[in-house]
């Protein structure tokens, strides 16, 4: 199952859009994403990706693991190494608060709009 990431670009545009990962990377990530997290992707003004994994702490979105890279082949490396590294944020502070898909949620759009 494809990971959801909310993609942001320069204009403030966000919507949501899927990436696909090996299965192993997409257990750990849905894991993340389960315990409360969630993947942004932002196009940079200079075409570059900067992707995030976030959690909501104390009703503030923090980054807890950043990659910033090339927009194109290299984000797949990057995605794998944010997924990889944010897995391991997942501790009982997580699995205890209810924080759902919070994270950076607000205007979102389907990609397919």
């Amino acid at each position: 199952m494809p990971l959801p990431f909310v993609r942001q670009f320069p204009d403030g545009k966000r919507v949501l859009s899927e990436v696909t990962c090996s299965p192993e990377v997409e257990r750990l990530g849905s894991e993340f994403i389960a315990a409360g997290g969630r993947y942004i992707c932002e196009i940079m003004p200079d075409g570059k990706a900067r992707i995030a994994a976030c959690v909501m702490i104390d009703d503030e979105q923090e980054d807890v693991e950043v990659e910033t890279c090339e927009n194109g082949p290299p984000l797949a490396a990057a995605v794998d190494r944010l997924v990889r590294a944010s897995w391991k944020h997942i501790g009982p502070e997580m699995m205890e608060e209810d924080t759902g898909s919070s994270c950076g949620g607000d205007d979102i759009t389907d990609e397919g709009e």
